[in-house]
C-alpha cells in the first residue's frame, strides 16, 4: 500500500509534540499541501464532529436560505471535498425529522454513559443559547426538518466519515445524519460504529486505554485515507 503524505500529516498532527508548532514545522519541513488537488476536508470529533457537519450543510444551503445564513461571512476558496465527524453532537430529541425519531433511542438507553451522560448535553446546549432549529446547531434543519435535502445533497461535499460508539447517548445522531445524508443518494457516507464504548475519538488528551486508541488510530487514519481517495498502510514507521 502506498502511504499519502496527506494521511501522514494527519497523523503527524495528532501527536501532541507536533500539535501547537505545526503548520510552521511542517512547511519548515518541506511538505506541501494542496486543497485543489489533495483534497480539502472538515473535521473534527465530538463537538468539532457538529462543526464539521454545519459548516458542510451551511456551504450548501438552498439559495432562499444561504444568503441570510453566511451573510457577512468569507467564502471558502476552496471546494470541501469531505467531511470526518466522529461522535458529533447534531440534534437534540426535539427537532429530529418525524422520520428519523424511532432512531432516536440512545438518549434513554446510553443516558447515563460514563464519558458523556445525558443531563450534560441539556446543560451545555442550554448553557450555549442553541437555536436548535437552527441550521447552525444542525444541518438536518437545512430543510425544516422534513428530509428532504435534494439540494443539499447535489452540492454537498461528496464524502462523509462518521464514527460513533455504542454506548454513548450521541450514538444515534451521526446514524440519523448518514441517513439524512443517503436519502437524496448523492453523497457517499460511511459509518463505523465502535462497539462496548462510550464517547470517544482519536484525539491529543489520552482518555481511553492504550488498546482503544490504538483502535481509535486506525479507524480515524483509515477514514481519512477513504476521504481523500488514498490508501493507508498502518504499519508504515512514522504513523503515531
Amino acid at each position: 500500500m502506498l502511504t499519502d503524505v496527506y494521511v501522514q500529516v494527519s497523523a503527524w498532527i495528532s501527536d501532541v509534540d507536533n500539535l501547537y508548532n505545526a503548520l510552521p514545522a511542517l512547511k519548515q519541513s518541506g511538505v506541501v499541501t494542496d486543497p485543489i488537488k489533495g483534497g480539502f476536508l472538515r473535521n473534527g470529533p465530538s463537538a468539532g464532529g457538529n462543526i464539521a457537519a454545519v459548516i458542510a450543510g451551511t456551504l450548501v444551503a438552498p439559495p432562499e436560505k444561504q444568503e441570510a445564513l453566511l451573510a457577512g461571512l468569507p467564502r471558502f476558496k476552496a471546494h470541501l471535498t469531505g467531511v470526518f465527524a466522529a461522535v458529533p453532537l447534531l440534534t437534540t430529541e426535539e427537532p429530529v425529522p418525524e422520520n428519523y425519531l424511532p432512531l432516536m433511542r440512545c438518549r434513554k438507553e446510553n443516558a447515563d454513559s460514563p464519558n458523556l451522560k445525558r443531563t450534560v448535553i441539556h446543560s451545555m446546549v442550554a448553557m450555549y443559547g442553541a437555536d436548535v432549529h437552527s441550521p447552525w446547531f444542525t444541518p438536518l434543519m437545512l430543510n425544516d426538518g422534513t428530509g428532504e435535502n435534494v439540494f443539499v445533497a447535489a452540492n454537498h461535499a461528496p464524502k462523509v466519515f462518521l464514527q460513533v460508539c455504542s454506548q454513548e447517548c450521541l450514538r444515534d445522531d451521526g446514524i440519523i445524519y448518514r441517513n439524512w445524508l443517503r436519502a437524496a443518494g448523492n453523497v457517499d457516507v460511511r459509518l463505523v460504529k465502535m462497539e462496548g464504548h462510550g464517547h470517544s475519538a482519536w484525539v491529543t488528551p489520552v482518555m481511553t486505554s492504550p488498546e482503544h486508541r490504538e483502535e481509535l488510530e486506525k479507524v480515524t487514519l483509515e477514514g481519512m485515507a477513504w476521504l481523500l481517495d488514498k490508501e493507508w498502510d498502518g504499519n508504515t514507521d512514522g504513523v503515531y
